[in-house]
């Protein structure tokens, strides 16, 4: 039985003159073949990444579950050795472009200074 993927859908990350090293860099949005049945509501579970050459995994994802009722980000990590680069900015910029009411809350410390950054 075979099941017919969606395909990705990428975006190229704009060249930033403070960061040239970006130049290339993808932001690539997944749609996950997996239901959600924790959530109780119909929906749709994306994971959004962002890919930088020569970097066999992503530098940073995200899950976003989507649905009729709106957007919700559950989660977004940045590998430790790419943080405080603009990436997870630049995630995040990229998801509020495709859902601009997305949800979202912070559950670390980081990740409260990170919301805090975004509020701004």
């Amino acid at each position: 039985m075979s099941h017919s993927h969606p395909r990705p859908v990428k975006i190229h990350v704009p060249e930033m003159t403070a960061h040239p090293a970006r130049v290339g860099d993808e932001i690539v949005f997944r749609q996950t073949d997996s239901p959600i049945a924790s959530s109780g509501y119909p929906g749709e579970m994306w994971s959004v990444e962002y890919r930088r050459p020569g970097v066999a995994l992503p530098v940073a994802e995200a899950w976003v579950h989507a649905s009729p009722h709106g957007a919700y980000l559950g989660l977004l990590f940045v590998v430790e050795g790419y943080r405080r680069q603009g990436i997870g900015t630049a995630l995040f910029g990229a998801i509020r472009q495709r859902w601009p009411n997305v949800e979202y809350d912070a559950v670390t410390e980081a990740g409260e200074e990170f919301v805090k950054g975004m509020s701004d």
